[in-house]
């Protein structure tokens, strides 16, 4: 697979043998009914004049160990990825990396607290050095499902979890040592992180933090299943920062996949996860009907029979007393 400058079909695709097979996942295309309209009632020379609907090209690809292909966009519409981070949720228009399966679809989790477009606070004024949106330059994919995004706006590093968490956000515009000024590609290997920079004709190296290594423990063991690790990796991340909102959706998890429904309930609310806490809801109502609807059935069926009995022998009462009280004016 390769990305081709100035190629908007998509990623070529060859042979091992370097014969072209094809493109595949070409970009998505925005348009809007008036544009359609417009363009359908134009003449042939007016919509020779205008901009063709053409889509997006590609500037990175990764494959990552389950062998889908991570690529990031030449070129962002910024409009739908405003769009997408005043909404919370993205769009096909507001994509800025792709997961790409074998058919050419999209298949990357987005389940995160915002979309996966790296800066989600965006300026307008000059003052802070830079404005607009991050520009994606390149993706690279770590250990665990994980993948890392490089901004070349903000010479800002994101990491984000399999399902779309933005993890740690790191670097950023500076001369001084860790700083970026025009970063344009990025790997890692282990947990080491290599950024190449033509601002400074350098290759920056970052190294994992205690922290970070904490989170990848946590990540690790919830990836391959063992939950009892990942609960105690948690909980060591959230003793170095108990504001690490992450860690409370991953203990919430463990708690619900141990059938934990109220904890797992207490814990996406402190992580303020709405969509897991109302999974864990629906469970924990569930689980509390199956719970009680035995007993209350039974409980209702006694209390029913039981004033069924006690009307049936009032009306019996009531009649010996008519039938007595007849036998008596009779006598």
């Amino acid at each position: 697979h390769v990305v081709a400058i100035n190629v908007n079909e998509g990623i070529v695709e060859f042979e091992s043998d370097g014969t072209f097979t094809g493109f595949l996942a070409a970009g998505k295309v925005k348009y809007s009914t008036i544009e359609l309209l417009w363009r359908r009632f134009s003449t042939a020379a007016q919509r020779a004049r205008m901009k063709d609907f053409v889509p997006v090209e590609y500037n990175n690809i990764e494959l990552d160990a389950d062998g889908y292909l991570f690529a990031t966009m030449a070129a962002m519409d910024e409009d739908a990825v405003l769009s997408d981070i005043r909404s919370g949720v993205s769009s096909d228009q507001g994509m800025v990396v792709r997961r790409i399966n074998y058919k050419g679809s999209d298949i990357l989790d987005r389940n995160g607290y915002g979309p996966v477009v790296g800066d989600l606070a965006v300026f307008t004024d000059s003052f802070a050095g830079y404005q607009g949106i991050s520009h994606i330059m390149d993706v690279s994919c770590g250990e665990h499902g994980t993948f890392t995004l490089l901004d070349n706006n903000r010479s800002h590093i994101f990491t984000y979890s399999p399902d779309g968490y933005l993890l740690f956000a790191f670097a950023g515009p500076d001369v001084t040592a860790g700083g970026l000024r025009m970063p344009v590609a990025v790997t890692q290997q282990g947990e080491y992180l290599y950024v190449a920079d033509t601002g400074t004709r350098s290759v920056c190296v970052y190294r994992q933090t205690a922290f970070t290594r904490a989170v990848m423990t946590a990540l690790g063991a919830e990836y391959t299943g063992q939950l009892e690790k990942a609960k105690a990796a948690w909980e060591a991340v959230l003793n170095q920062s108990a504001s690490y909102l992450l860690a409370y959706v991953g203990l919430g998890k463990i708690a619900y996949q141990n059938g934990d429904y109220e904890k797992a309930m207490r814990l996406f609310e402190e992580s303020q996860n709405s969509s897991w806490y109302s999974k864990a809801f629906k469970q924990y109502r569930a689980a509390q009907i199956q719970r009680y609807f035995v007993p209350v059935i039974l409980t209702l069926a006694i209390l029913a029979a039981g004033l069924t009995a006690l009307l049936l022998w009032r009306v019996v009462r009531r009649r010996r007393r008519r039938h007595e009280t007849s036998d008596n004016i009779g006598g």
